[in-house]
């Protein structure tokens, strides 16, 4: 009856371990959240975002011009409130 195996290491786990191990020693994933990153998601989500805030306010008032000015101001907030977001979770450690 075997209890324990011999762990084997491939190249490819090597590779893997180089990629994710920091130089102080502490793992870090392999796509890191940047500046650049978090802003790119803020600007999608936004878009799709305020296209959904943009057809209730349409809906719910039959104007074209507002339902855009609701969504143009609902845009810029949450894009900034939701970068600010991102770069707080991105410096916790959980």
């Amino acid at each position: 009856m075997v209890f324990f195996k011999k762990e084997t290491r491939t190249a490819a786990d090597e590779e893997l371990q180089a990629l994710t191990d920091s130089p102080k020693g502490r793992k870090k994933s392999l796509s890191q959240e940047t500046h650049l990153r978090s802003a790119l998601k803020g600007l999608t989500w936004r878009v799709v975002a305020t296209t959904t805030t943009m057809t209730i306010a349409y809906t719910l008032t039959g104007e074209v011009k507002l339902a855009m000015e609701i969504g143009f101001i609902e845009f810029l907030a949450k894009l900034a409130i939701y970068y600010v977001h991102e770069r707080i979770w991105a410096s916790c450690r959980v």
